[in-house]
């Protein structure tokens, strides 16, 4: 399997991840339920991320397609690797911002967002042809990491409220039988 094989299934998974997420929060959000921030800034990372890895994984199949190839082609991408990164650490905070009070959840959220730095750095060593010599590895690893992190934050969406639930009727159970 190469690059191209790789960068392929990225754009299919992406799409799909950013459907069933948009599925989730269509019915986990309809109806009475009271909407915070940290639940709609997760989905908005999801989707946007998704999406992003879905067009970072399509670039170079398109610029294939206009032969260019090897070095330049993985130059080009790099390049737009760390356009990619930065918007989406940018957009990250602003949208998180505030609305993070659990350590746990802070600890996760500063480890993606090294991650995403860490990415971003090799793309660009990738640009400049130092440690990397253009080649597809930090842009394929980079885009993948992208859709990783969006994977664990659609089981965050789609789990943390079924467990919330959970929670609650153990309580009650407890409530009950003490009080009987």
């Amino acid at each position: 399997m190469d690059a191209f094989d790789v960068m392929g299934l990225g754009v299919e998974a992406s799409i799909v991840l950013a459907g069933f997420s948009g599925i989730v929060a269509t019915f986990q959000f309809s109806g009475s339920t009271k909407v915070r921030r940290a639940p709609v800034a997760a989905l908005t990372i999801i989707v946007q991320l998704s999406l992003l890895c879905a067009l970072a994984a399509a670039i170079p199949l398109v610029l294939y397609t206009f032969d260019i190839e090897n070095t330049t082609l993985w130059g080009v991408c790099s390049s737009f690797g760390v356009i990619f990164y930065i918007m989406q650490l940018y957009i990250t905070n602003k949208n998180f911002k505030g609305s993070i009070r659990k350590l746990s959840v802070r600890l996760m959220f500063r480890l993606f967002q090294g991650l995403c730095a860490l990415a971003l750095v090799t793309n660009a060593l990738n640009v400049a042809n130092v440690v990397f010599h253009r080649e597809p590895g930090p842009y394929v690893a980079g885009t993948f990491l992208g859709l990783i992190i969006a994977a664990v934050m659609f089981s965050r969406l789609l789990l943390l409220p079924l467990w919330r639930r959970v929670r609650e009727q153990e309580a009650l159970d407890v409530n009950g039988a003490g009080a009987g």
